[in-house]
Order: C-alpha cells, then sequence, then structure tokens
C-alpha cells in the first residue's frame, strides 16, 4: 500500500514475494543486484548427533547435502520462470553492473580478513562464487 500510494518509492524483497504478492502491480522497475542470498540451515543439537551411530551420520550428512541440492536448483528455476512472468506482467527488470560496488567493498573486505582470518574470508568468497 506505501508503493501504491507514493509513500516509499521502492522495496527489497525475494523474487517469490514480487510475484506472489503482486507488486509489480505498483512497482515498475526490477533491478536484479544479486545482494543477498538466503540459506536454509540444517541443524541438529550435538546431543542428538552424537547418539546416532557412524553410519546414520553419513545418512543424514548425504541426504541433508541431497535436499540443499534439490532446494537450490528448485528455487533457481522458480525464480527464473517467476522473473520471466514478472517481465510478461510489464515489470522493466534490469542487470546492473556490479564491479564499481564490488571495488567499494574491499576496506570492508580488509576488515573481515582482520577479524575473521584472511584464509576464512578467501574460502567463503571461492563458496560464494561457486554457488553462482
Amino acid at each position: 500500500m506505501a508503493l501504491k500510494q507514493g509513500v516509499v518509492d521502492g522495496q527489497e524483497n525475494p523474487i517469490a514475494v514480487i510475484y506472489s504478492n503482486k507488486i509489480y502491480e505498483t512497482q515498475k522497475y526490477l533491478a536484479m543486484t544479486g545482494h543477498n542470498y538466503n540459506t536454509m540451515v540444517h541443524v541438529i543439537s550435538k546431543k542428538v548427533w552424537d547418539k546416532l551411530t557412524p553410519a546414520q551420520q553419513a545418512i543424514v550428512k548425504e541426504e541433508s547435502k541431497k535436499a540443499g541440492d534439490w532446494m537450490r536448483k528448485t528455487v533457481r528455476a522458480e525464480e527464473a520462470d517467476q522473473i520471466n512472468q514478472l517481465k510478461k506482467l510489464g515489470m522493466q527488470i534490469t542487470t546492473p553492473d556490479k564491479s564499481a560496488f564490488k571495488k567499494l567493498m574491499k576496506p570492508a573486505y580488509d576488515r573481515m580478513k582482520a577479524i575473521a582470518d584472511e584464509e576464512n574470508i578467501t574460502a567463503f568468497n571461492k563458496m560464494v562464487e561457486e554457488a553462482k
């Protein structure tokens, strides 16, 4: 309603939220910045984990990975379809060049390396690139 009334002129949400809540009815533009990646974490308490046999632990690890792989594949496919639908519904979708933003992030990465160790940040960035 705030978009419709002009109280705000933009919002940030996952594609599924934009599509399912019909935000395209009041928002004409969508910038695909890739600035956020939502994850779901499969957790189990140490107390419960320690009760499992090594074979059961292996099954939980294997099936958790399969579930994560399935979820990422499914979300990407659904998002691609929703983006196509949003285009058909009149949204103008852009993909900004992020190189200038990445350059501006260097001081933040330097601070993170000082706190979390350069090796950890390098490993994290590698995982991010592999997930793309």
